[in-house]
């Protein structure tokens, strides 16, 4: 098994986690960084190299997202609007929250 490591709130974790049953642990913590984002602005990154940027109106227990006020940053010197926006959970491999 290929090993994977996530960095949630400064702490990493790893595919290893469904190993030792810390599954719904991992899965609690998501969702808390999710619901203290919401009506936030965030940093989302997707596969593809594309990095958007919007404020966070919904989630589910997929992690389909759902944005408003979006635009694609993965260009700095090129930002483009796009307004809302619902991104399929496959593809988000990073959530930043904003600071606390």
């Amino acid at each position: 098994m290929k090993k994977i490591q996530t960095f949630i709130g400064g702490t990493c974790y790893s595919n290893r986690a469904q190993e030792t049953g810390k599954v719904q642990i991992m899965a609690d913590m998501i969702e808390r960084v999710l619901e203290r984002s919401v009506g936030k602005t965030v940093l989302i990154k997707l596969r593809g190299n594309k990095t958007l940027r919007g404020t966070l109106e919904g989630f589910d227990q997929h992690v389909n997202l759902y944005m408003t006020d979006s635009e694609d940053v993965s260009d700095p010197m090129n930002v483009i609007e796009i307004g809302n926006i619902v991104l399929r959970g496959d593809n988000v491999i990073m959530v930043s929250p904003p600071p606390e």
